[in-house]
């Protein structure tokens, strides 16, 4: 009972006391004496009941609100649809799920935010629902007003009014959170039957889950592995300070991969590469391991036997080339000393004693060409770097390139460094593959055509030898092939002379003095070709061509 209501009852006795005193009621008949105090009586305890009545109707509303928030702000959508699933009744949440307001979406037909695809599926589920009393779930793909879809999940019960009428109270839940882990999920099953063998386990690397390339490659069962952890796999090959490192990676980047040993149930040792990543849970902290890996045992074997054929080749060609450069320097001889009779010879044995001598100049060049890539890939080729000046280097080069450059009309343009402007290089292998490069700029350009020689020193302590043509250039998808070796790029049966070995033995050997060598070139414009060579120590560098 309510305070108020208390202090009326308190007032109420009071004044049924005074009714009751002589006093009051003097000279009234006793009759209207009981009247008058019966209409007291009953005007407070209409009071009180009236009191209470409004603090009832108080607690109602409170209570009313209560449950109103509840229903609004609960974490589904709770709606009511009729007999056509006519939207009736819909919460806040439910709101939000759809993408409209509450007074947007009363009267909508709710089969208008279901995904087309599960239209279909929807109808039939709601007939159901309307022929049964039983509660009856579905999953559907809804679509917002904005366009956005999500899965929900729907608990649909029929009801009936008291007029007859069907209503149906449906619970709509978002359920894309869950759909999206189960497709994932789906996908982790998929990809854990792949070849490459996988290993998960938990933050202590403890065996949790295996795959049947795992089993194939070890010989162990999934049951012999799980709870064990993978020192087992271990093949002693490699120091603590490897391990220690491996981890230091994982900790500091989350991942690690190499090629490791490992070892097989059966004690075979065998070559992977392996990767492992951490994987961490939502507060940061790792929580499993994921470990793959492919057998290379064949990868290795197939290098193994690639560089044995390498060095065979590179053996068959410098054995080859010696053989062949004795007798080609007897004819060479011999057509030496017939030259000198040629103004006694006849014009047409003049002309072949000629043809024989190009020829074998040629034939020696290629075979010292061939020798050179031998060397080179067989790791026996020796440079000797020294302190050059590049300003002479040039001019030597420009002044041995110059009959061939007169003979098709090509201007030779030298942008010299400074004379006081040292490399660091093996002269001999510089000189090489700067009339490589600069035989090829003449060799390939345009009649009465340019090649420009510049020099730029960088900050690397680097100067860049740049040879540019004025040629046709070159597209793009044959630049990749210019440094393979015999590829002449489709020019094998041209006019002019080649062997496609050239820019090979270039590029090796600057790569092997420790820089590049590139290409850059625009079909129809020409081609650029450069190399960098070292700076010698304490060079300034603004020493630019």
């Amino acid at each position: 009972m309510s305070k108020t209501s208390r202090e009326k009852q308190q007032s109420f006795a009071k004044s049924e006391s005074q009714l009751s005193c002589p006093s009051v009621i003097d000279g009234m008949p006793r009759s209207v004496e009981e009247l008058l105090r019966e209409i007291k009586l009953y005007q407070f305890q209409l009071e009180i009941q009236s009191e209470e009545i409004r603090q009832a109707r108080l607690e109602l509303e409170a209570s009313r609100d209560r449950y109103a928030d509840f229903y609004d702000f609960s974490p589904v959508g709770y709606i009511t649809l009729d007999g056509d699933a006519v939207i009736k009744e819909i919460n806040r949440t439910g709101t939000m799920q759809l993408g409209m307001q509450r007074d947007m979406l009363l009267h909508q037909r709710f089969s208008q935010f279901i995904a087309p695809e599960d239209r279909e599926r929807w109808h039939g589920y709601f007939q159901s629902v309307l022929k049964h009393d039983n509660q009856q779930a579905c999953e559907l793909l809804l679509r917002r007003t904005d366009g956005i879809c999500f899965f929900a999940q729907l608990h649909c019960l029929r009801l009936q009014n008291h007029g007859g009428d069907l209503a149906v109270r449906a619970v709509l839940t978002d359920i894309t959170e869950r759909k999206q882990a189960e497709i994932n999920l789906r996908i982790a099953s998929v990809a854990f039957e792949t070849q490459e063998s996988l290993m998960i386990t938990d933050s202590m690397g403890v065996i949790l889950r295996v795959n049947k390339a795992f089993t194939e490659t070890t010989g162990y069962t999934a049951r012999e592995v799980i709870g064990k952890t993978p020192l087992l796999l271990q093949s002693g090959c490699h120091d603590v300070e490897f391990y220690n490192e491996m981890w230091e990676s994982i900790r500091n980047t989350g991942t690690w991969h190499g090629e490791i040993w490992g070892r097989r149930k059966n004690g075979e040792l065998f070559p992977k590469w392996l990767t492992i990543s951490a994987v961490k849970g939502i507060s940061g902290i790792v929580t499993h391991y994921v470990g793959s890996y492919i057998d290379i045992t064949e990868l290795i074997n197939a290098k193994i036997a690639a560089e044995k054929s390498s060095r065979a080749k590179s053996e068959f060609l410098s054995s080859m080339s010696h053989e062949l450069r004795t007798p080609l320097n007897a004819i060479l001889g011999y057509a030496q000393l017939m030259e000198q009779d040629i103004p006694s010879l006849p014009p047409d044995q003049a002309r072949r004693i000629k043809e024989i001598t190009r020829g074998g100049w040629y034939l020696l060049d290629l075979i010292n060409e061939i020798l050179d890539l031998a060397l080179i890939e067989s790791g026996k080729v020796s440079l000797s770097p020294e302190y050059i000046p590049l300003h002479e280097l040039l001019l030597e080069c420009k002044m041995m390139m110059e009959p061939q450059a007169t003979q098709r009309g090509i201007q030779q343009n030298f942008c010299l460094p400074a004379r006081s402007l040292l490399v660091y290089a093996d002269r001999t292998r510089v000189k090489q593959v700067l009339i490589n490069l600069l035989s090829n700029a003449i060799k390939y350009n345009s009649e009465q055509g340019t090649v420009e020689v510049t020099c730029h020193v960088n900050s690397l302590n680097r100067v860049r030898v740049s040879i540019q043509d004025s040629g046709e250039g070159l597209p793009s998808e044959k630049l990749e092939q210019l440094f393979q070796s015999f590829n002449r790029l489709g020019r094998e049966a041209g006019a002019i002379e080649g062997t496609g070995i050239g820019l090979v033995v270039a590029k090796k050997l600057v790569e092997q003095m420790g820089c590049d060598i590139g290409v850059e070139s625009t079909p129809g414009s020409g081609s650029v070709f450069w190399f960098d060579l070292i700076v010698a120590d304490n060079q300034p560098h603004d020493f630019v061509a």
